[in-house]
Formats: structure tokens, sequence, C-alpha cells
């Protein structure tokens, strides 16, 4: 038998629309800066939505500005929060806001590492 060098390459898995923007979106916060708190912070670094609404969207502004209601706006964001939330679903706690991964990028012992390990993860998911 003849060898075959394709043999020993890993296989990608083929992403659907909301698991490429995933990984664009982890692609973004390894090259920006990560933020807690709101979409986007003075600083220009972003949350996980932030992330995922800047390469949904091209803009992210902050979620204190009561007349933006990106989310609402950003349904492949909001689908990959989801996504997310059912990668998580052992380690995520009751949350009191809609999205509990809100809670989870905004925790003080998250690292920015972390978030982007889970975004690549959970983008494998359908």
């Amino acid at each position: 038998m003849l060898w075959d060098p394709s043999k020993d390459k890993t296989v990608e898995p083929i992403l659907d629309e909301i698991g490429q923007i995933m990984m664009l979106a982890a692609d973004y916060l390894e090259t920006h800066r990560w933020g807690q708190g709101d979409f986007v912070l003075a600083n220009g670094a972003v949350c996980l939505m932030g992330a995922l609404i800047k390469i949904e969207t091209g803009e992210v502004h902050s979620c204190k500005k009561e007349y933006i209601d990106q989310e609402s706006e950003c349904l492949i964001a909001s689908l990959a929060l989801k996504r997310m939330e059912n990668f998580l679903k052992d380690d995520l706690l009751p949350s009191y806001r809609h999205s509990p991964m809100y809670d989870w990028n905004d925790n003080p012992k998250r690292k920015k590492s972390e978030v982007i390990a889970v975004l690549r993860e959970a983008a494998k998911l359908k």
C-alpha cells in the first residue's frame, strides 16, 4: 500500500454561518483588547458579545446607550451566544440577566484566553 500524505492531516470541521462568525470573533479578540461590563469600552476593548456584534455588523456601540438595541438586530451573534450556553451548560449558573453568557464573560476570574478557547470550541457545534 502506498503512503498517503493526507492521512496524517487533521480534519477541520465544516462550520456553518454561526460557527464562522464565532471563529472570526475569536480571531478578532486575539488581536484586539478584551473587556468586561460593556459591549465596547472607552479604550476600544470589546466583550464576548461586542466581538460577535463587531464581526456580524462591522461596528459595535456601548450597550449603556439606551437608544441602541444591537442585540435584537444581531441574530447571528445572539445564536452564537446560545450555542456557547449549550457548550457551557454544566458550568453556567442561573443568571439575573437574560443571558448567563454575560455573567460568564464578566466574571472577574475570567481570562481572555478562556473566552477565545470557548468561542473556538463552541463554533464546532451545530
